[in-house]
């Protein structure tokens, strides 16, 4: 009798989904994601390499950067693009270095942003804060800025877990923004997220002896939705902060 190999198949599902459950098996078309809700990027470059159209809400996304990297700015273009779709946002000031003049030139409505700077004390509970925001319902983004400080800062594995199941029942898109150059993000962090981008400035842009801007590269290093690339994005200066697509 010839080898069947479709049985053979079924046996080894059967045993996989005995000794580890139904979830570790999938049919392809669950990954189109066509229905993903998502904010956009105000890049529409990158919203395009994204494969879903921004940043999906529900998930974590983790951006990498150091200062004039592009990561600030990135993280304001997409809560004005939520602010657009009538949003409200939540800024998490870890490191009390908000921006609030940069932020408005970015095109965000600080009258619809609430600022959250946690004491010292207390920014080992940040995740739990943010636990607290993604619960009530109230916010389209929340953005934590944790580039002044480690992850592990901020919260525990059991809270970072905690937290991301409470958001997959929610419409909050969540940033957290750490530093390139000194964060080591932990396993936890990089399993949890959807995506994970690292902007660096390639080069300023200059007109004379002015600068007009910046080349920025934006490596997409995790894309639960599409596949890891990289995109080049222009971020100019002239009053407000202007970018490809805005």
């Amino acid at each position: 009798m010839g080898f069947n190999r479709q049985m053979a198949l079924a046996e080894a599902v059967s045993s996989i989904t005995e000794r580890w459950g139904t979830a570790v098996l999938r049919q392809p078309q669950t990954y189109l994601n066509r229905d993903v809700p998502v904010i956009s990027t105000g890049f529409s470059a990158l919203d395009r390499a994204l494969c879903i159209g921004g940043i999906p809400r529900g998930h974590i996304t983790h951006l990498i950067g150091t200062p004039t990297s592009g990561m600030m700015t990135l993280a304001f273009k997409i809560v004005a693009q939520a602010h657009k779709v009538g949003d409200f946002a939540v800024f998490v000031d870890v490191g009390a270095a908000f921006d609030a003049d940069y932020a408005k030139r970015c095109a965000v409505d600080l009258a619809r942003m609430l600022i959250v700077r946690p004491p010292l004390e207390q920014r080992c509970n940040v995740l739990d804060i943010v636990n607290t925001l993604a619960r009530s319902g109230g916010a389209g983004v929340i953005v934590v800025d944790a580039s002044h400080h480690g992850i592990s800062e901020i919260g525990n594995r059991e809270a970072l877990n905690r937290l991301t199941s409470q958001l997959s029942f929610s419409p909050c898109a969540l940033l957290i923004l750490t530093r390139g150059d000194t964060s080591t993000p932990s396993t936890t962090l990089i399993h949890q997220t959807a995506l994970r981008l690292k902007l660096q400035r390639q080069r300023w842009l200059k007109r004379r002896q002015d600068i007009q801007g910046y080349r920025t590269k934006v490596e997409v290093l995790r894309n639960r939705f599409g596949a890891p690339t990289t995109i080049n994005l222009t971020i100019g200066f002239s009053g407000v902060v202007a970018g490809d697509g805005v």
